[in-house]
């Protein structure tokens, strides 16, 4: 993160967000297809609650990851940061459910509790309920190319190593 920190910077930052009423200070910019906040710093594009927290906390170990206590992607909110490594995080989805089979071979995540999957519980029992194997209308290729999905997300899900089901 080589930029110098401006009074500019700092006020397209604040022009940009807008507070929440979980008191998350949400990304009003350009997002990443995961939801991250990004913005453009002398032609690079930084995520912008690395960026808030060198403002407020200053220079940090930038092998080091900038991670969420609310688990909301375009928070930046710097009581809702702090610094982890890779394992912490992993660590961290795990212990609050985000994860699928990582750390244990059952399915752990549901569709109804991730505001990012991509299959609802409607289309996994669709998936489920159809599937054929190398199929043209219901083979894994075609059911990926049907839900905007790869076909091996299609094979974890017809055979239950992610997405599980619960009541609603």
């Amino acid at each position: 993160m080589n930029f110098n920190i401006t009074f500019e910077l700092k006020k397209l930052i604040k022009s940009k967000i807008i507070e929440t009423s979980n008191s998350c200070m949400e990304w009003q910019g350009a997002r990443s297809p995961s939801g991250y906040g990004e913005i453009k710093i002398q032609g690079k594009k930084y995520n912008t609650h690395r960026v808030v927290y060198r403002i407020v906390c200053g220079v940090f170990d930038y092998s080091l990851w900038v991670l969420h206590k609310c688990d909301n992607p375009p928070c930046c909110n710097p009581d809702h940061l702090f610094l982890g490594t890779r394992s912490d995080n992993m660590k961290d989805c795990f212990k609050k459910g985000r994860l699928t089979h990582i750390y244990n071979k059952r399915p752990t995540q549901t569709a109804q509790k991730n505001h990012m999957a991509k299959l609802s519980k409607s289309r996994i029992n669709f998936i489920r309920k159809h599937y054929k194997p190398r199929d043209e209308k219901f083979g894994a290729t075609a059911l990926g190319k049907r839900f905007n999905v790869s076909k091996g997300r299609i094979c974890d899900v017809v055979h239950n190593r992610t997405y599980i089901i619960t009541p609603s």
